[in-house]
């Protein structure tokens, strides 16, 4: 089993500045916003995928809400499929915050759709650069 977990990270001008003058209440806010898009826009199936995303900040987590590896039932072809979750929960340092996927393949699903992608570009339109990382 894979040690990591793919996640995305934005590293803006302007969310930095921000962050530096409201602190990590700022980051934990927007963390938490990208969270929610996140789940909302995510390929649905067994909503494996879209349980496994979480946020973690330095005031916060959600990991504790995450789904289990185990047997999910499949919309689309009506049986039970086993989903696997990736464990270990990043520890974000004072400025930082995370919006994780945990489900074992989200890197792919994320490279192929974009979902978290398109949840922080919702969430604060523009970003900048984004880089996908596996942490």
């Amino acid at each position: 089993m894979p040690t990591s977990i793919g996640s995305l990270t934005w590293n803006g001008a302007q969310v930095l500045v921000l962050a530096n003058k409201s602190g990590d209440a700022y980051l934990d806010a927007i963390a938490y916003d990208v969270m929610q898009r996140a789940k909302a826009t995510a390929p649905l199936d067994t909503g494996f995928l879209r349980g496994s995303v979480y946020m973690a900040s330095r005031l916060r987590s959600t990991y504790s809400s995450t789904p289990t590896t185990g047997r999910y039932l499949s919309s689309k072809t009506v049986k039970l499929v086993k989903r696997e979750a990736i464990y270990g929960q990043p520890q974000p340092k004072a400025g930082n915050a995370f919006v994780v996927a945990s489900a074992k393949y989200a890197l792919y699903v994320e490279k192929k759709t974009k979902f978290l992608e398109m949840a922080w570009q919702h969430v604060i339109g523009n970003p900048g650069s984004f880089s996908i990382k596996t942490i």
